[in-house]
């Protein structure tokens, strides 16, 4: 089975050129840990996550702590210690760059290695220009299995 054949079409995306804020705010709004990061053409330049924010602003790890702070401050309207923290940080600027990518006609399985010999728990998929055209996750590839798995039992 392909990629193509599991992958979410629709993602979150954050430009490289977005502050930190505006990146706390999507994170917590959208109830996500990360996002692919895309230039103005919609190329993959990267992946950036709530723990990149956390380690750039030398915070302890405690990454679920801040995710919940960050959710609660935005559902409240309190989006100061976002813009406080921002200081003109861009997400280029903390964002992990090159990811492993796979294409839509990769077979799945590729993915799932990929995911179990780097410890990603999603993968961007990305077309032969860099354009990210989805994602698969390990939810992905476990529905699969899961659905290919009730066909064989019948």
């Amino acid at each position: 089975m392909r990629v193509a054949d599991v992958m979410k079409r629709e993602v979150v995306t954050i430009r490289e050129n977005a502050t930190i804020s505006e990146l706390g705010k999507l994170l917590a709004t959208r109830g996500i840990s990360g996002a692919p990061v895309v230039d103005r053409h919609g190329r993959l330049v990267g992946v950036v996550s709530l723990t990149d924010i956390v380690s750039h602003l030398r915070l302890p790890h405690r990454v679920d702590f801040y995710r919940e702070l960050w959710m609660e401050n935005v559902s409240y309207g309190y989006s100061e210690n976002l813009d406080t923290a921002d200081s003109g940080i861009l997400v280029r600027d903390i964002m992990s760059p090159f990811p492993c990518t796979v294409c839509e006609t990769d077979d799945v399985i590729e993915a799932a290695r990929l995911m179990v010999e780097h410890g990603y728990h999603r993968i961007p998929v990305t077309d032969s220009e860099g354009r990210l055209r989805g994602i698969v996750s390990t939810m992905d590839v476990l529905r699969l299995m899961v659905s290919t798995n009730s066909l064989i039992q019948r």
